[in-house]
């Protein structure tokens, strides 16, 4: 966020029926009594405050007794912006909490998409509540869970000490392979220490840290499978040190034969005496998973997140349209797409992110004299291939015969 920036930060809770989005709205309440908050949640008769309400006028505005005020929206999110801003209530921040089975790309398009709402107010996240006990059932049955996990910067696993140690961190892994961008804590009642009313999640800054994370992550992996494949290829002759003798190994072999307990017995599948199996059980110390394993492993194999880095600059007309023509036709794919992009001619990064259909650009840092100015792009979403989209891609690259 820039320091220029008075817009008021918005904050987007989301989170499947029964998370808990109410406690934590009524922890952010409380734990931070010096902000004035205004609340726009969809039916009020539901909201559960802990506060008691002093007023309850025609406008749809409440004032509750911590000074918060909040506001119903049964109508148009944007009339309830509006209604909010031209009443006498002054506040600083403005915390929106959608129902369960909202999905929260579209309450952060208004956003994005209305300029007359884009002047006084900026997103600062999408939080999302995700109950220990039930997030891998849910995400498995309903769309609208995989959208409101996939959209969000911030994702709180609540309940986490009535649930294995194992199970939370098999939630941890799906919320990571799914979301890869998301921060993700764990808490009771909601209770965390993250500052998540200054998260700052779309600006510049922090979009750039996030996005060089994960695609330095993917680039390591890389790497690391393609030395190990060399490695690998360096033959060694019977007899050579590192040789190792196996069905290929063209030399007479000599069958030593070493029985069980004496020097050298290595046991097999040939090995006659009886084995002794020490089970460790799925979550127990010396435990490791395999196709042996009775627990169950959740893969979510339709979300997926595909990342690219790009030496070439774009051409930031073609990557433009690109983008256009790609969120229209790949809406329902698409979750996200977020990126650092080396535009021809720019000294700066451009920051770019999609909401639904729509896109933002955003100046990033600028590039170094010295620097390796490399494209970074990260897309979440349904059944990516990734071949695909780097072949699209590759038509939005910067050629100088194009202005000859």
């Amino acid at each position: 966020m820039s320091a220029k920036d008075s817009r008021i930060p918005v904050t987007i809770l989301t989170g499947f029926l029964g998370a808990g989005k109410t406690t934590l709205l009524n922890e952010l309440t409380q734990r931070n009594p010096s902000k004035k908050i205004a609340i726009i949640e969809n039916e009020f008769g539901e909201i559960g405050i802990d506060n008691d309400l002093l007023i309850r006028p025609a406008n749809g505005i409440v004032e509750l007794s911590n000074g918060c005020i909040c506001c119903t929206l049964n109508d148009e999110l944007v009339e309830a912006l509006q209604r909010l801003l031209g009443s006498d209530y002054d506040f600083d921040h403005l915390l929106v909490e959608t129902t369960g089975i909202a999905e929260p790309d579209g309450v952060a398009e208004a956003f994005l998409a209305t300029p007359e709402i884009q002047q006084y107010f900026r997103v600062d996240s999408v939080v999302a509540v995700a109950d220990a006990h039930f997030v891998v059932d849910i995400l498995e049955e309903r769309e609208e869970a995989k959208k409101q996990l996939t959209f969000a910067d911030f994702i709180l696993i609540n309940k986490a000490s009535e649930v294995s140690l194992a199970h939370l961190q098999d939630i941890q892994r799906l919320l990571k392979q799914i979301n890869p961008l998301a921060r993700i804590e764990t808490a009771d009642y909601c209770k965390t220490e993250a500052d998540i009313l200054s998260l700052q999640a779309y600006s510049a800054a922090n979009l750039e840290k996030s996005i060089v994370k994960e695609t330095k992550k993917h680039e390591h992996k890389h790497e690391h499978k393609h030395t190990h494949k060399h490695e690998h290829a360096h033959e060694h002759k019977h007899g050579e040190k590192d040789h190792v003798c196996d069905e290929h190994c063209e030399h007479e072999h000599h069958n030593h034969e070493h029985k069980h307990g004496e020097k050298d017995h290595v046991c097999d599948e040939h090995c006659d005496h009886e084995h002794h199996h020490h089970e460790h059980k799925h979550g127990e110390e010396g435990h490791v998973c395999d196709e042996h394993c009775d627990h169950e492993h959740h893969h979510h194999s339709d979300i997926n997140s595909v990342s690219f880095v790009f030496d070439e600059p774009f051409d930031l007309i073609k990557f433009r349209h690109w983008l256009g023509v790609v969120l229209l036709i790949q809406n329902q794919q698409i979750y996200r797409i977020k990126g650092i992009i080396n535009f021809a001619w720019e000294e700066h990064r451009m920051v770019v992110q999609s909401v639904q259909q729509l896109f933002q650009f955003q100046y990033g840092s600028l590039w170094g004299e010295t620097e390796k100015r490399q494209s970074r792009i990260v897309f979440i979403g349904k059944n990516l291939k990734k071949p695909v989209l780097e072949k699209s891609l590759q038509l939005c690259r910067y050629n100088p015969d194009d202005f000859e």
